[in-house]
């Protein structure tokens, strides 16, 4: 099974970190790395669509909401069972004066051993895992996240094309 995991500290309550997290409705507004159409709630269906940093698109995959636990523990589990799953994971922790987040995706099944032992490294997915935390940090502070790339297909052909 590969993992990657990524703990940072927030000076947010947990009930503020977990508001945000589970409105999905709201994430197009701050995160400009995943968007996730559905309710939050335990065993919902959802359908969660990421991109790359460079915009590009990773499939848009349906996923369950695996484990519900309020101010504590989200989980979005997808994929196909044996073959490959995908387990998104955020879990919160009370601090003094804020709250620890540990978030990431697991990955098992047999194509998901494969994929990680030739080549693939999960250490690629990092940079898309602290662009994640630092629009959480933004929303949670009050700001608009920046935007890393333009939505419009055409724009980023033509801004592709111009890079050559």
């Amino acid at each position: 099974m590969a993992e990657i995991s990524i703990e940072i500290d927030l000076a947010a309550p947990p009930e503020r970190v977990w508001s945000v997290l589970t409105d999905f409705a709201s994430y197009p507004e701050w995160n400009p790395y995943q968007s996730i159409e559905g309710k939050a709630e335990p065993l919902a269906i959802v359908r969660v669509s990421s991109r790359r940093l460079d915009g590009s698109a990773f499939p848009t995959a349906r996923a369950g909401v695996w484990k519900f636990e309020p101010n504590v523990r989200l989980e979005l589990l997808s994929g196909i069972p044996l073959w490959f799953t995908s387990t998104r994971f955020f879990h919160l922790s009370t601090l003094p004066g804020g709250t620890l987040l540990r978030h990431g995706a697991r990955f098992s099944g047999i194509w998901a051993g494969w994929q990680f032992s030739h080549g693939h490294k999960i250490e690629r997915l990092k940079p898309i895992y602290e662009a994640f935390q630092q629009a959480l940090i933004q929303r949670l502070a009050g700001r608009k996240a920046p935007q890393p790339f333009s939505r419009n297909r055409h724009a980023r052909r033509a801004q592709k094309a111009k890079r050559g």
